[in-house]
């Protein structure tokens, strides 16, 4: 009887490997596809994420159903489609939270870039600093001025402590060079009216739900956390401009547990990219000043690793504590 070599075991153990995944990758998908948000439902993820559910559903021809499977900040859900098979049957939507709880909470049993691969990042919302029309500013570079003239004097508001809306105000005090206190809120919507009422005097916010305000004159914009002026609020000037380098945008992504095959992964990036190219969509997450990203494997697996890096400077930074 023949015996091969180490080598040539090897060797054909990896060809037959490559070979099943790739009957795998054209077979897929023949059953239901779920997607799971850590997330409460009726918020952004079920925003962005319904349309583009059903838009698959219809390019895959199988069901993707979406199961809202929320607590402990994110934390559960994540660690059930960690659990998942490696099959491309379960997904995950992620987004700077789970890159803030990369640091914020060290604890919870498990790292985005090695429990799960990343298949796309699907968009990015815009946010904007508004400041109560009292305040002396109309620009970004006006505040900078002001908060170095008073240092520890001005405060802003946030939705609370780690959130999506408190750390880029702390990435951006930390780029300028400024002291400004913070005034952690339970909610957004208290946040933003007391920002109205004039105490305290800025937040940072999202463009979609800050555009009423700020045509009505009850808040006024001074720059979006977007490395560019946004299409739907041209007007409004990057933060950016003032700030070179700066970026604080909140986004969304897709990805699957890790050990998925890389076939598989690159079939729902190029799927999703499709959906997201659409004009349906397109309307869709313009009407929320988002932007389609669609971004392929390998780009948004940089991107998570600088947001993930980014967001736990400016946790060190602001002296956040951390979740043990």
């Amino acid at each position: 009887m023949k015996v091969l070599s180490a080598s040539r075991w090897l060797l054909a153990a990896t060809l037959a490997f490559s070979a099943a995944e790739a009957a795998q990758a054209q077979s897929y998908p023949n059953r239901q596809i779920r997607m799971i948000l850590p997330f409460a439902a009726g918020g952004a993820g079920d925003t962005f994420a319904r349309p583009l559910a059903q838009a698959l559903s219809q390019s895959l021809g199988q069901p993707v159903v979406i199961e809202n499977i929320v607590g402990a900040a994110a934390i559960i859900g994540t660690q059930v489609a960690a659990r998942a098979p490696a099959d491309g049957y379960t997904l995950l939507m992620v987004s700077n939270a789970l890159a803030i709880g990369e640091t914020m909470s060290p604890k919870r049993g498990y790292l985005l870039m090695r429990e799960f691969t990343p298949i796309t990042q699907l968009n990015a919302l815009s946010l904007v600093l508004v400041t109560n029309p009292k305040l002396p500013v109309k620009s970004v570079a006006e505040l900078i001025a002001l908060a170095k003239s008073q240092p520890g004097k001005l405060n802003y508001a946030s939705s609370g402590v780690g959130s999506i809306y408190h750390l880029p105000m702390e990435h951006l005090k930390s780029m300028a060079g400024i002291d400004i206190q913070h005034v952690p809120y339970k909610s957004s919507s208290q946040a933003r009216m007391d920002v109205i009422a004039g105490e305290p005097s800025m937040m940072m916010d999202a463009l979609a739900t800050m555009q009423g305000q700020i045509k009505e004159g009850q808040v006024r914009a001074i720059g979006v956390a977007s490395l560019k002026r946004t299409d739907t609020a041209p007007d409004i000037p990057a933060i950016a401009e003032t700030v070179p380098g700066y970026s604080g945008d909140a986004w969304l992504g897709f990805m699957a547990p890790a050990g998925t095959p890389p076939e598989i992964v690159n079939k729902l990036q190029v799927e999703i990219a499709k959906v997201l190219a659409t004009p349906e969509v397109k309307a869709a997450y313009r009407a929320q000043d988002a932007v389609p990203v669609a971004s392929t494997p390998a780009a948004f697996s940089t991107f998570l690793k600088d947001e993930i890096d980014k967001w736990g400077k400016a946790i060190h930074s602001a002296g956040v504590p951390i979740q043990e």
